[in-house]
């Protein structure tokens, strides 16, 4: 669970609301099924600013193993600094569009 120090609070704010095991299974470490736990290959797919705010679409491939010898799946994280870049917080794509999480009004970025 130590990604959860990373992850940006409106997302642990909505996992933890919803309880225990909701919060245990958004935050434990992946499974075979969902990719894994080794994130490599970051591609920028692209970026957005707004005063001092930034967020970043990237693709990553993410594997159980971290030679990536097994199949390895494309997952797609958000990266967003309030701080010109000092600092980041990440996000799912599934919960940057979230509108629980993340309002219309806070997503610098159009995603599909």
């Amino acid at each position: 669970m130590s990604f959860v120090a990373c992850t940006h609070p409106n997302v642990v704010d909505h996992y933890m609301k919803q309880g225990d095991s909701a919060f245990q299974d958004k935050f434990s470490l992946m499974s075979a099924d969902e990719g894994g736990d080794y994130l490599q290959d970051a591609t920028i797919k692209s970026i957005e600013f707004s005063g001092k705010e930034i967020h970043v679409h990237y693709q990553l491939l993410s594997a159980v193993d971290p030679f990536f010898e097994m199949d390895a799946r494309e997952v797609t994280l958000i990266a967003m600094s309030y701080n010109d870049g000092n600092s980041w917080y990440f996000a799912e794509k599934k919960d940057y569009l979230n509108n629980d999480i993340f309002s219309k009004e806070d997503r610098l970025l159009e995603l599909k």
